[in-house]
């Protein structure tokens, strides 16, 4: 009985320092963690630690939350822990100079007030008319407020960037000047030529406006401000020679510079096209350095873009067949083709190319030119006109690698010559201060596509009721170009930590698997269309040798040839159809291998473990066992 008693108490007792343990352990090593993430996604990277030490005067977090409503979705509480988790990181880091407050703000509570006034997006739940509300809104000593209206709506791998961005504003609220000029509507327009509607400023603009006091210049400007410190040339097309003079001079006086240039520009609309829409297909469409690309020789390939069929983007194939074929301009730059030498690129994961040109430098050029980007082996250069008129299928039938990669961004640099060596284009502009040189080694990066910083080429927007709560970005686009202007302004800390790791694990196996099926069906659609050609020459060469005058009544060996034609196309299709069902069935049982291993395979060998571990501390308790008795034996 009291042994029984003993062993009820002894178990309670256990169950009450269990929990114990864990409330306590909860609370004070809540700070505590150990990140087992390939990626390191939930460590805060250096350059966040350097911000958050930065801080000079207080910052206040304040996260409004809805922790009652959101009680039965456990992903918003875990996405609302790992945010409040990496904020204390920002926290300790700062010595405290950051403060934390998190806030539940019930419905028409003074709480859900403060949240609205502070312009947080809620989203209604229930039929009382509640809303639940995940933003944060951050503050400074002066009047500094940074708010993201709903965190939900930032990417996962890029929340350490925005919240040390958020902090970096805030501790330094005297933006460093840059200057855009652009021969595309970045900035917005009042009109758009195609909709008749106003055009939104572009989302990299308000990326740049959030970091940098932005200065938006006409093309037709004849000098830049003497207080800008990095230039953004946005499609140059057209430029006039006081322009490009403007432009030089700000690079040999110690200016730096980002062009983003293009060959076939597909965010620009040919003025011509109002009255004619055949110029939106016939119109050059392309922009490149001008004079600057004569003087330092280098610039785009003329009248090609860089076509990859290895890294292409899937779309769907023309006419009636339901699948995908890869569209060979459109392209996903990733791995090794982003230097890992360069600051630019090196923490990059995804990069996006919409039928992008090719940098190319001349033997002679007096510059050394750094590779950023670059398409992989796997490429050829196609000419524009192959892609005005887009078929991808026309594209991959011609396509033939080159075997080497070809340059989508560089960096530029060294000394370098001015592209107006005898003086000014014109005699209004004066020509005392003129540079014929630089004044040191310039710095200068172009990009050849300029499309690649259109919004859908790497972020899609997300709406709620008509309202925008933010972008989802699923490419590195803006990063790069942020990047770009970060490391020639001389910001190495947020650039470091600019999407750092990615989330995104890409089947790559399956790519492959993809694309040489679709290399092995259009060869055979090929081999198709060559028997269909031949059979209908044979016709036509049959008909007219007739002489009987019925040129429209088919003889039999007419008759024979035309079925062979056809059973030779029942054929090939039915080749192309076991092509695709060959792909789909290596992918499928692919899938069900992988479904395997996790659903049945590690269960099994962790149920393995333990069953071994049992096995092996009973028979440890069996050999202590008969140790103990051994030794009575002995002793007695």
């Amino acid at each position: 009985m009291h042994r029984r008693l003993f062993s009820l108490l002894a178990l309670t007792a256990i169950i009450v320092v269990f929990f114990a343990v864990n409330m306590l352990a909860s609370m004070a090593l809540r700070s505590m963690s150990a990140d087992l993430t390939r990626d390191r996604l939930y460590t805060l990277p250096v350059g966040a630690r350097n911000i958050a030490r930065g801080v000079e005067e207080p910052i206040r977090v304040r996260v409004y939350f809805s922790k009652t409503l959101f009680a039965d979705q456990p992903g918003a509480i875990a996405l609302q822990r790992r945010v409040e988790d990496t904020l204390r990181q920002f926290v300790a880091a700062s010595g405290g100079k950051i403060e934390l407050e998190v806030i539940d703000p019930e419905p028409f509570s003074e709480e859900e007030d403060q949240a609205i006034a502070a312009g947080l997006s809620g989203r209604p739940v229930g039929a009382g008319g509640e809303k639940v509300y995940f933003g944060l809104v951050a503050t400074n000593s002066t009047d500094g407020r940074e708010v993201i209206p709903w965190m939900g709506a930032i990417e996962p791998r890029l929340l350490n960037y925005e919240l040390a961005r958020l902090i970096y504003v805030l501790n330094n609220p005297v933006k460093p000047k840059i200057a855009v000029i652009s021969g595309l509507p970045i900035d917005g327009a009042e009109m758009d030529p195609m909709t008749g509607r106003p055009q939104r400023p572009w989302l990299i603009m308000n990326e740049l406006r959030g970091q940098y006091d932005v200065q938006v210049l006409k093309p037709g400007v004849s000098s830049i401000p003497e207080d800008i410190g990095v230039l953004l040339v946005v499609f140059p097309k057209s430029f006039s020679a006081e322009t490009w003079y403007a432009i030089d001079q700000f690079i040999m006086r110690g200016g730096r510079a980002v062009f983003t240039l293009d060959s076939q520009c597909q965010s620009y609309v040919p003025p011509e096209a109002m009255a004619n829409q055949m110029a939106l297909y016939t119109a050059d469409r392309s922009a490149n350095l001008g004079p600057i690309g004569k003087a330092w020789k280098i610039d785009l390939a003329p009248q090609v873009v860089a076509g990859d069929q290895q890294n292409a983007i899937m779309v769907d194939a023309p006419g009636q067949d339901a699948r995908q074929v890869s569209y060979v301009v459109y392209l996903l730059l990733k791995g090794d083709l982003l230097s890992k030498d360069d600051a630019v690129t090196t923490a990059l994961q995804l990069v996006t190319v919409q039928a992008g040109g090719v940098i190319e430098q001349q033997a002679d050029s007096p510059l050394a030119m750094d590779v950023l980007a670059s398409t992989g082996p796997e490429s050829m250069r196609i000419a524009v006109e192959k892609v005005s008129f887009p078929d991808p299928m026309a594209l991959i039938r011609d396509f033939v690698p080159s075997g080497q990669p070809l340059p989508i961004a560089v960096r530029v640099r060294g000394e370098a010559p001015s592209a107006f060596a005898s003086g000014p284009p014109s005699v209004n502009i004066p020509a005392d201060q003129h540079l014929a040189s630089s004044t040191g080694p310039i710095n200068v990066i172009i990009l050849s596509d300029s499309d690649m910083l259109y919004d859908r080429a790497w972020a899609q927007e997300m709406n709620l009721g008509g309202m925008t709560l933010g972008y989802q970005k699923f490419a590195d686009n803006g990063s790069l170009l942020l990047n770009a202007v970060e490391n020639l302004s001389g910001n190495s800390d947020l650039m470091s930590i600019r999407a750092s790791a990615s989330y995104f694990r890409p089947f790559t196996r399956v790519d492959e698997m993809r694309k040489t099926a679709e290399k092995e069906s259009l060869a055979e659609e090929q081999r198709l269309q060559d028997e269909l050609r031949a059979a209908e020459q044979r016709i036509n060469e049959i008909q007219r040798t007739r002489t009987d005058g019925q040129a429209m009544t088919l003889t039999l060996e007419q008759k024979s040839e035309l079925e062979r034609a056809r059973n030779q196309q029942i054929e090939a299709r039915k080749k192309l159809r076991q092509v695709q069902l060959d792909l789909n069935r290596e992918i499928h049982n692919l899938g069900t291998l992988l479904r395997v291993i996790n659903i049945a395979l590690v269960p099994a060998v962790v149920a393995l473990f333990a069953i071994s571990l049992g096995v092996y501390r009973v028979s440890r308790r069996g050999a202590d066992r008969r140790r103990v008795r051994e030794a009575e034996v002995k002793a007695s």
